[in-house]
């Protein structure tokens, strides 16, 4: 039995590509994944460049996927849940895990996916706080308006502040309140938000945005509006030298009583990009510019991919078998490996630095005949889909 999450990803150490996740890192991100239940979907965050070997991880929890937070009953998982209740912060998710989860709760139904974030290597032998992201649905929440009226922007508001409340304790203060209306009132007409992110494992909480789908002279307009600190030349530069590589560029900015200097310039890696022109493209400007080696971005190159049966029923969850037996349907699963995006930093001091977050999610489902099952996902691996 797949005790913790640390088990899980000792069973995927040898897909990890080893000049992204040094073997230093991977004792870190053990020491802390001990302490949660194995979850099917996550990832790394690996800081690129020469001399770079912090790895951070995340994993992901989807609203109505049947993702539990805590899927396994048994033993292990008991005692893990006991242990992560005896922490205030803890508990109040597992609160609020609850009530996302139940169908006539209301105040956070527009919630559709629910991820951690963990900056390991803290030393910490304790269980750390993580930063919290949720993905609202498109069509209440995240839509960009330009026209947005003051009700509108005002019931914005009362969900984020329910959300702060429900995961931190407080509510946003008034000065954070009001910075967060300023931004959502200069959102531009066509983007969307789609992850907002509180920010607790930093030395200053705050809260992030990630906002997508800016074209032409939106990005300048905006940052101009909510009055970010930043260089924009500097800013220019930057997508002169990357814009032009990968469509379905997205930035993301840090608010508290201030907009904060730092942005981050996301490309996003979907799956008919992966392993394509355009990633290869966007990784030799990176190792030109030095900030990714050689060795990083063939790691890169070699972590898209899917397999399956990398895991027996009996070891993950009782429940799958126990599910699926009376169906007469033999379980099997597909461990897919993408890179879901690499971001470019331009730090305060006007630095760059760059990260790429490589994910993982195991899908179980069952078959009639486990070697068709087997056919397609080969066929599947073959085309890069």
């Amino acid at each position: 039995m797949l005790r913790s999450l640390a088990d899980f990803y000792k069973t995927i150490i040898e897909d990890l590509p080893v000049d992204l996740i040094p073997a230093s890192s991977l004792a870190q991100i053990y020491r802390t994944a001990s302490f949660l239940p194995v979850l099917p979907s996550g990832g790394f965050e690996c800081h690129l460049g020469r001399d770079q070997e912090h790895v951070d991880f995340w994993v992901v929890l989807e609203r109505g996927k049947g993702s539990g937070l805590f899927p396994a009953k048994d033993q292990a998982s008991d005692d893990l849940v006991s242990h992560l209740r005896s922490y205030p912060f803890w508990r109040r998710i597992c609160r609020f895990y609850d009530r996302w989860m139940d169908p006539v709760d209301r105040d956070f139904k527009h919630i559709e996916a629910l991820g951690f974030e963990f900056d390991v290597g803290r030393g910490t032998k304790e269980l750390l706080i993580p930063s919290v992201f949720m993905s609202p649905y498109y069509a209440e929440i995240a839509s960009g308006g330009g026209a947005r009226t003051k009700a509108h922007i005002d019931r914005i508001l009362g969900f984020i502040s329910n959300f702060v409340d429900a995961i931190t304790g407080e509510g946003l203060s008034p000065a954070v309140g009001t910075k967060l209306a300023h931004v959502l009132a200069a959102l531009p007409i066509g983007s969307h938000v789609p992850y907002l992110g509180l920010m607790l494992a930093r030395e200053s909480p705050s809260i992030r945005f990630e906002i997508a789908d800016l074209v032409g002279d939106q990005l300048r307009e905006f940052l101009s509006q909510i009055y970010w600190p930043g260089s924009v030349k500097r800013l220019e530069s930057v997508l002169t030298d990357f814009w032009a590589e990968i469509r379905g560029l997205r930035i993301a900015i840090d608010v508290a009583e201030v907009v904060h200097p730092g942005l981050g310039l996301i490309f996003e890696m979907s799956p008919q990009r992966e392993g394509g022109m355009g990633l290869d493209a966007l990784l030799e400007r990176l190792v030109e510019a030095e900030l990714c080696t050689i060795e990083q971005s063939r790691g890169l190159l070699t972590w898209p991919g899917c397999s399956y049966d990398r895991f027996e029923p009996e070891t993950w969850s009782g429940e799958i078998t126990d599910d699926l037996s009376p169906l007469g349907l033999v379980a099997t699963n597909v461990l897919n490996r993408s890179i879901n995006h690499i971001k470019v930093s331009i730090t305060p001091n006007l630095w760059l630095n760059a990260k790429a977050y490589i994910s993982y999610n195991v899908i179980w489902t069952g078959s009639e005949d486990p070697s068709r099952f087997r056919t397609l996902v080969s066929r599947i691996e073959k085309r890069g889909i």
